[in-house]
């Protein structure tokens, strides 16, 4: 009984660490800087702070760094802000290559910048 228990315990362990590593990997594809392909937009920057936690700022800094919430996938909420939007776009390899920003009556998209 005691090594199925131990067992079963170090399975969930593993299964735990490897779905945080799989996280962490997704959420670093997100960061980086998105050029706005409208003069109705605007540049965004979208950064992973200490906790590992997406944050997305118009690269002027015009509004505070605001924190990402996953919707489902690759869609996020901005929280606190009473419903904007992120949406990434991959290509057909997976690389993230743009977003979409949607909050109110304004919607963009801004291409990733590549180093």
């Amino acid at each position: 009984m005691k090594n199925s228990i131990r067992t079963l315990f170090i399975a969930f362990i593993l299964f735990s660490v490897s779905t945080l590593l799989a996280q962490d990997k997704a959420a670093k594809d997100y960061v980086g800087q998105y050029i706005s392909s409208t003069d109705r937009g605007f540049d965004i920057t979208v950064s992973l702070n200490k906790e590992n936690v997406l944050m997305a700022q118009p690269s002027d800094k015009s509004q505070p760094l605001t924190e990402m919430v996953e919707v489902a996938g690759d869609k996020y909420e901005l929280k606190n802000t009473r419903g904007l939007r992120i949406s990434f776009t991959r290509n057909k390899e997976g690389v993230v290559i743009s977003l979409t920003f949607e909050g109110g009556n304004r919607k963009f998209e801004a291409t990733k910048k590549t180093e």
